[in-house]
């Protein structure tokens, strides 16, 4: 499915500009609603280049657990987060109790049912531990696609 640039007419027959079409088969659909001039097709080249490699990229990305990803992720020298120390919560050594409430459909009636409600911070029994986390965590969801855009890259031949 490649994208590709079309000229948009009037019913008249008059010259409007230039737009992205992308192919679907037998249906063809304007991709934008952009309209570029003559002088802007330098642009509009480049916004094709764009689109058409995301196609290719999408094509190739890898999954989560896939080998090329996890190596680079696992590479310290590989865009390094900034970590702290932090204290969290040890869920393997910790209690959680809930608070018990009557259950409410959709229409606010109570059903009869007993469900768990909300924490019940005073009965739980909270158990803490050191874990170092990036001081943004942003930063690790951004190292995380670009580890799968340079492993789609390469497999694209981009």
């Amino acid at each position: 499915m490649q994208y590709e640039s079309v000229a948009i007419y009037t019913l008249g027959g008059d010259f409007v500009g230039y737009s992205i079409l992308k192919g679907l088969g037998t249906i063809n659909k304007l991709q934008s609603v952009n309209i570029w001039s003559e002088e802007e097709m330098p642009k509009l080249t480049e916004q094709l280049g764009r689109l058409n490699g995301d196609v290719a990229l999408r094509a190739h990305w890898p999954r989560q657990d896939d080998p090329e990803v996890l190596a680079l992720l696992n590479d310290p020298n590989f865009m390094p987060l900034e970590t702290e120390v932090v204290d969290v919560v040890d869920d393997g050594n910790s209690y959680y109790a809930y608070t018990q409430v009557l259950e409410v459909d959709a229409l606010g009636n109570q059903t009869g049912r007993i469900i768990d409600g909300d924490l019940d911070r005073e009965a739980s029994v909270l158990a803490y531990k050191k874990a170092v986390v990036p001081v943004r965590p942003i930063d690790a969801q951004i190292r995380t696609k670009k580890a799968h855009e340079i492993v789609a890259q390469r497999r694209a031949g981009l």
